[in-house]
C-alpha cells in the first residue's frame, strides 16, 4: 500500500514536532529564573538534568534528526545553560556537576534511541543516502 505525499509528510512531521516540544520544555526548565528547591539531600537536580537531556536527545534522534547534530546541539545547550544560570539568572547558579549530568543524559538518550530504533547509533540518520552520518 502506497502512502500519499500528505500522509508521509504528516507521519514525518509529528515526531519532529514532538522533538521541538520537548526541546522547548527543556529550555523553559533550564532558563527559568528560579527553580523550586526540593529540600532533600538527594541529588534530584542532577537526576532532572540527566532525564531532561536523555529525553530531548532520544526523541530528537528517534524523530530522524542526525545523531551527530543532536549531540552537538545538546552539548552546546549544556554549556550555554550553565553559563546563563551562573551569570544571568537571579537565584540560579552554575554547577559543573550539572554539566556532567547533562552529558550522561545525552549518552543515555543516544542509547535509548538506539534501542527504540533497533539499530546502532552509528547508523541512526534521517537520510540513508547521507554519507556524513
Amino acid at each position: 500500500m502506497q502512502h500519499s505525499p500528505d500522509q508521509t509528510d504528516t507521519s514525518r512531521r509529528w515526531p519532529l514536532l514532538l522533538a521541538a516540544g520537548v526541546f522547548l520544555l527543556q529550555c523553559i526548565a533550564l532558563y527559568a529564573p528560579k527553580v523550586p528547591s526540593s529540600g532533600s539531600d538527594l541529588p534530584l537536580d542532577k537526576v532532572g538534568h540527566v532525564i531532561m537531556f536523555a529525553v530531548v536527545t532520544g526523541v530528537a534522534v528517534w524523530a530522524g534528526i542526525p545523531w551527530k547534530w543532536v549531540v552537538v546541539v545538546m552539548i552546546a545547550q549544556a554549556v550555554f545553560s550553565e553559563l546563563v544560570q551562573g551569570y544571568l539568572l537571579a537565584g540560579r547558579g552554575s554547577d559543573p556537576w550539572d554539566f556532567v549530568a547533562d552529558i550522561v543524559g545525552i549518552a543515555l538518550g543516544l542509547v535509548g534511541a538506539r534501542l527504540a530504533l533497533g539499530r546502532s547509533t552509528s547508523t541512526i540518520q534521517s537520510d540513508p543516502d547521507d554519507p556524513s552520518v
